[in-house]
């Protein structure tokens, strides 16, 4: 078996080094007839093809650019990098060419990691104001954590009001009060990690629709402040957010990890989002209670994560917040080592759906939920996540496995309810029920429904 799986992984290296250099070529073509283009044809360059149709050309021939395309998230950056020199030189063609190129430029995704590239697209919004599409997407990343990057990364955000999304990585990001910003009335997603939620804070109340806000790992240097409930909205809060009006935005999603957020904090941050219709929370330890008081009643959806180092280990914390969930239609546990017992029996909200990561006390838990008939009535489907590839690392038999799923498959049986079990990289297996509505079958039949293979466990789809 072993040597098999390693027959497999050595075809998938060679697959993979394949199409990368089939897609080197590729680029390097293209990058030569441009710089052919450029140096003999522009005398001959037809000034009349309409902009638009040149902008679908270029976009076409585009990965990155091309936003019907599928890239995966480790080739992004690499794809970026390539096709981003094919349009700098496509704008050194012809007028007509660089205008349609810097429209593909400017509205794509820009990443930014150095000063002196941040410096250089601030003179060139600066100076070509008049004629540069609007910047919508940004994304900063600072490794060092310096002013020298976050006051020019601050300047140029500020000089791009038309911003859809943001992203600023490893503690890029730093606003005060006397920063000058615009009202942000397109940009709808904001991800950050490692920030100051006091030097975020001025910018949270200048965007107005976001709908998707992810912080990974929040904190603040000054000492907190007991505040309770039902206190002012400011109490409590840090002396350097005093003076910062809160959000008004309304979450649709919400993604948290290793944030430390009290609750005046998370009152301050929260207090607008009253539809929130998927919450992803990790790691939040001793501050879950607080953020479940403010947005227990306005979830709709909820992802509970294991640790972000060991994703396998569950958090007590969350657990014991869990009740202060009120609104669920449907909840997502990834991880094991949950006390299971008192997780499921904690959960105050008539679910619609309820999906876990495969262990054999998670399953036993749920089996054992399930043959009480009064346990959420309302339940509509049960979905398992096994990670086969972590089996051997856990001393976990494929024969446990198969008993635990039959088990799951006769608790679920007698009341009706779907079983959808999701093993990694292989079709999901719906068991009980055909068609799309999830009708009962005669028999208990299984069926397989295609999709797309999950390939790590701290990254489980969001199925609901």
């Amino acid at each position: 078996m072993e040597r098999k799986a390693s027959q497999a992984a050595q075809r998938e290296r060679a697959e993979q080094d394949r199409l990368a250099a089939a897609e080197a070529i590729r680029v390097q073509q293209a990058l030569e007839a441009a710089v052919f283009l450029a140096a003999h044809c522009r005398k001959s360059l037809s000034p009349s093809l309409p902009p638009e149709l040149l902008t679908k050309i270029f976009k076409s021939n585009l990965r990155y650019y091309d936003k019907s395309g599928t890239i995966s998230d480790h080739d992004c950056h690499k794809v970026y990098k390539t096709e981003r020199e094919l349009i700098l030189r496509c704008c050194m063609v012809s007028k007509e060419w660089s205008a349609s190129a810097k429209r593909i430029m400017y509205t794509g995704q820009i990443y930014l990691y150095h000063t002196g590239a941040i410096r250089r697209l601030i003179r060139t919004v600066q100076e070509d104001a008049d004629q540069i599409h609007p910047i919508q997407h940004l994304q900063f990343s600072d490794f060092y954590n310096t002013d020298d990057f976050q006051r020019p990364a601050a300047e140029l955000i500020a000089l791009c009001p038309e911003l859809a999304t943001l992203g600023g990585y490893s503690g890029s990001l730093y606003f005060d009060k006397l920063t000058p910003l615009p009202e942000f009335t397109h940009l709808r997603e904001l991800r950050v990690s490692n920030q100051v939620l006091s030097s975020l804070a001025p910018l949270l109340h200048r965007l107005p629709i976001l709908e998707l806000l992810e912080i990974v790992y929040v904190i603040d240097d000054e000492p907190p402040r007991v505040t309770r409930v039902g206190a002012p909205l400011r109490a409590g809060l840090r002396p350097r957010m005093n003076g910062v009006p809160p959000p008004v935005f309304n979450l649709k999603t919400l993604r948290l990890s290793q944030c430390q957020l009290t609750l005046a904090e998370c009152r301050w941050l929260f207090s607008s989002s009253n539809a929130i219709d998927y919450a992803q929370l990790q790691e939040i330890h001793e501050y879950s209670v607080a953020l479940g008081e403010v947005i227990g009643s306005s979830v709709s959806r909820l992802h509970i994560k294991g640790m972000m180092d060991v994703p396998q280990r569950g958090d007590p914390h969350l657990s014991q917040s869990l009740s202060l969930y009120t609104n669920l239609r449907a909840l997502q546990i990834s991880g094991k080592d949950w006390p299971w017992p008192q997780l499921l029996g904690s959960i105050t909200s008539s679910l619609h759906a309820i999906s876990i990561s495969y262990s054999a006390p998670g399953t036993q838990a749920l089996v054992s939920s399930l043959s009480d008939h009064a346990w959420q009535k309302d339940l509509e489907t049960v979905t398992v996540y096994h990670w086969a590839n972590v089996d051997y690392f856990y001393g976990i038999k494929q024969a446990d496995v198969d008993a635990a799923k039959e088990s799951l498959e006769v608790a679920c049986g007698k009341r009706g309810i779907p079983l959808i079990w999701i093993k990694e990289g292989e079709s999901r297996t719906v068991i009980g029920y055909t068609g799309v509505g999830f009708e009962p079958t005669q028999g208990g039949t299984s069926i397989n429904i295609e999709e797309e293979p999950v390939m790590h466990v701290a990254n489980e789809q969001e199925t609901f």
